[in-house]
């Protein structure tokens, strides 16, 4: 949410940075903020619009304004809607899927001829209206066996802490936010170094 912050990730080496529009966050941007942020990372690393349940107005807006290689889904999306989505815009696609139990896991399939990536992350407590960005891990024992043709990234809780743990699930690419903050929104520069060196090594 800071263009600091934005100049950190970039400096400690982050390969994707994202920029969560228009969706019910308490790191949100309007599309005009995150094009802002997004603007100098462009040709240095991959930037990443964030979002949830966004309707084709609003994707052609924020791909127009932001240009983002990737756009981030949190929401219901199905594959189909991906489909439309990626022929239409011609983008990067990623979609989360929300795990709890092992079953979550079965969807995978059907999003992998689609999405460039699957990001893995923990099912939202029963009372939160919010999609993610709730610092909580999901079990990632049931990672264990997992084979996929899809890129894997792995989201939920992910700090300093429990790093190493992570690497245990042979994925390699790690979505931190919280894990990375002071409060949300706002990024602790040498925990980003840090978790940047560590997860790299």
């Amino acid at each position: 949410t800071q263009a600091k912050d934005v100049e950190a990730a970039i400096r400690y080496g982050a390969d994707f940075l994202g920029f969560i529009v228009e969706a019910n966050s308490g790191r949100k941007l309007t599309i005009l903020e995150a094009a802002a942020l997004a603007k100098p990372a462009q040709g240095l690393v991959k930037t990443v619009a964030v979002t949830a349940d966004a309707d084709m107005d609003l994707l052609e807006r924020i791909i127009l304004a932001m240009r983002p290689d990737f756009i981030q889904f949190h929401g219901s999306e199905t594959p189909s809607i991906l489909n439309n989505i990626k022929e239409k815009f011609n983008i990067g696609i990623i979609k989360a899927v929300k795990i709890s139990n092992k079953t979550d896991l079965s969807v995978i399939p059907e999003y992998e001829n689609i999405c460039d990536y699957i990001l893995l992350d923990a099912a939202p407590p029963k009372a939160s209206r919010k999609a993610g960005g709730h610092g909580i891990s999901f079990n990632w024992g049931l990672l264990k066996d997992l084979k996929t043709k899809t890129p894997i990234i792995l989201a939920g809780g992910l700090s300093l802490a429990n790093l190493s743990k992570a690497k245990q699930t042979n994925i390699e690419i790690f979505d931190v936010s919280s894990g990375v903050e002071i409060k949300a929104g706002i990024k602790d520069h040498d925990k980003i170094k840090t978790f940047l060196k560590d997860a790299k090594t």
